[in-house]
């Protein structure tokens, strides 16, 4: 149960880094 809700608190937090790190290059190559 425990194991289960860490991993997917893990998924979570990997694409929120990998969703702004993508809108961070864009608005870095926009501006």
């Amino acid at each position: 149960m425990y194991k289960g809700v860490f991993y997917l608190f893990f998924v979570v937090v990997f694409l929120i880094a990998f969703v702004f790190s993508n809108f961070k290059d864009s608005l870095l190559t926009h501006f």
